[in-house]
Order: C-alpha cells, then sequence, then structure tokens
C-alpha cells in the first residue's frame, strides 16, 4: 500500500508509490481515498536492518528533487504536507494562501508584510 510517510519513516529506503491520471476519451469514475496520520503528528524514522543496503545509483539521486536539502522531511506531519502541497501545486497554493512562501530549506514561512513589525 502507498503510504505517505515511507519516504520519511525509513529514511529514503521506502518510496512513494508514483501516481497521476493520465487523460482518455472514455467517461471516467475516480474515488481517491487517502489515510494519513492527525495534522499534528509527529513521524520519527524507523531504524533499518543493516541488510537493507541502498540499491540507487547515484545518479538516480541527482536526478530527483526527493533527495535535495530543499526538499528535506519534516517531523511533522502537517508542516510536510503543507510544504508538499505548496511545492507539487504552486499556483493553487499562492491562490490561498498569499501570506506564505517556502523558503530555500524548504518550509513553508510567512512572508515579510510592510503590516508586520521586522
Amino acid at each position: 500500500p502507498h503510504l505517505p510517510t515511507s519516504p520519511h519513516i525509513s529514511l529514503g529506503y521506502l518510496l512513494a508509490t508514483p501516481h497521476r491520471v493520465l487523460a482518455t476519451a472514455a467517461p471516467r469514475l475516480s474515488v481517491p481515498f487517502f489515510y494519513n496520520p492527525a495534522l499534528e503528528a509527529v513521524v520519527e524514522p524507523l531504524p533499518l536492518p543493516a541488510e537493507l543496503c541502498w540499491e540507487r545509483d547515484a545518479a538516480y539521486d541527482a536526478e530527483r528533487h526527493w533527495r535535495r536539502p530543499s526538499n528535506a522531511m519534516l517531523r511533522q506531519y502537517g508542516a510536510n504536507a503543507l510544504k508538499s502541497l505548496a511545492r507539487s501545486h504552486p499556483a493553487v497554493f499562492a491562490a490561498h494562501h498569499p501570506d506564505l512562501q517556502v523558503d530555500e530549506g524548504g518550509l513553508v514561512t510567512a512572508k515579510c508584510s510592510p503590516w508586520l513589525p521586522a
């Protein structure tokens, strides 16, 4: 099964299942179901046995954004989910959260405002 926190709890060993919708001419019905932890839940990595070695080559890491420091997995599930939304749907995020931004470290932070003290 797809676990949204599997890359986090396995320190990148288990990857999330790629998923996308392909456009077709035929009508379709989609009923997505996501089972996630509470937004305030803190998810700690699990220790993995030493015999589970990394089997992907360095080129895989170089071409994937999930291993970059700016895409670090955050401990609190809700903060990580908000970061993922902001990065994967920037136009939707900007429309609904004009006061927030994704900083260089990958965290969602408040934008500087002329009405707020510096």
